[in-house]
């Protein structure tokens, strides 16, 4: 099984538990957590699914902000930066 990474919200440390009825990761500090029930009592099954979950991060082109064009009042603004 994979280690767990650092938490995608505060880059806390991550830690797993397995019990009877799932497995679960989660962040020490900001308490985010992945759960995932035992599928038909295979307590195997679970705690590698919530780490993979936990360690999934979104692809970093989805998370550009493409430019925008500016507004009207922006480039009136860089035009005469010293008009109030």
């Amino acid at each position: 099984m994979e280690p767990l990474k650092l938490c995608p919200f505060c880059g806390g440390k991550a830690r797993s538990e397995i019990t009877v009825s799932d497995a679960t990761a989660w962040c020490i500090n900001c308490k985010a957590r992945v759960v995932f029930r035992h599928s038909d009592r295979n307590f195997e099954d679970g705690l590698p699914r919530a780490v993979a979950a936990w360690n999934q991060r979104a692809r970093a082109d989805f998370m550009e902000i493409p430019d925008t064009p500016k507004s009207d009042l922006e480039k009136a603004q860089d035009e005469n930066p010293n008009h109030l």
